[in-house]
């Protein structure tokens, strides 16, 4: 699920206006393949939009959100990484909601 959103960024000293790309990933005991999901989002994207990762993860019975922040703090991610926890399961559609108030709020 994505959003884009108009957002102004600075490349090379010159104000070019590139759309805000929200790349939103719902994770549910993910554990065993967030590292993987990250991996696959093409470092291309940032060609033509400025992006952010955000990940959620949805009351998960096994380490996912720890991975994702551990991800986040330490690696040197090609994008800006945003992880939250929710503690009461919401299912896809509740996430969905969160993330769409992410990015129009960010």
């Amino acid at each position: 699920m994505t959003a884009l959103l108009p957002h102004k960024s600075s490349s090379n000293n010159n104000l070019i206006a590139k759309p805000r790309l929200l790349v939103f990933i719902v994770a549910y005991n993910a554990e065993a393949s967030i590292a993987s999901v990250l991996s696959r989002i093409p470092y291309s994207l940032t060609h033509n939009y400025d992006v952010e990762i955000l990940i959620i993860d949805d009351s998960s019975r096994d380490n996912t959100f720890e991975v994702a922040e551990s991800i986040r703090k330490t690696e040197n991610f090609a994008f800006p990484l945003h992880v939250l926890y929710n503690p009461d399961n919401q299912g896809y559609g509740g996430n969905q909601k969160i993330g769409y108030h992410f990015a129009v709020t960010k």
